[in-house]
């Protein structure tokens, strides 16, 4: 029972989010999760011409995608061997907001504990990024 509950999702709560989270395919199909802060509900721009453009955010959206982006090649950088699981837990509790982190590392298959010490990291390298104290 214990079990089910954890996997159960959560409602999505986008509201006071920083952007919406989409998933862009590289090149070497390798998939990235990216924020978009446009307001649009797929994530994506309305058009080609806009994908190719960049966009000019207002400054405190754009320090805040900047932080988490940071935080996302941070976490690359510093674990090159497990850092696929550690932005799934980020994924489905941040930006999916479907799972607990409980949850969360029951779908990854890791220890709850695990999960918890990996997101907190994760929330420690936004803060710095965004130099809170």
């Amino acid at each position: 029972m214990l079990k089910r509950m954890l996997e159960t999702p959560l409602e999505p709560k986008l509201g006071g989010c920083a952007g919406t989270p989409y998933t862009i395919v590289g090149k070497n199909g390798e998939k990235e999760t990216a924020l978009s802060f446009d307001g649009r509900p797929s994530g994506l721009p309305s058009s080609p011409v806009e994908q190719c453009v960049i966009h000019d955010l207002p400054p405190q959206k754009q320090r805040r995608f900047d932080a988490v982006d940071n935080a996302i090649r941070r976490t690359k950088e510093m674990h090159p061997s497990d850092y696929k699981p550690r932005l799934a837990i980020i994924d489905l509790v941040y930006f999916k907001g479907t799972n607990t982190i409980a949850g969360a590392a029951l779908k990854v298959g890791c220890h709850p504990n695990t999960a918890g010490a990996w997101q907190s990291e994760f929330i420690r390298i936004v803060a710095d990024e965004l130099e809170l104290p």
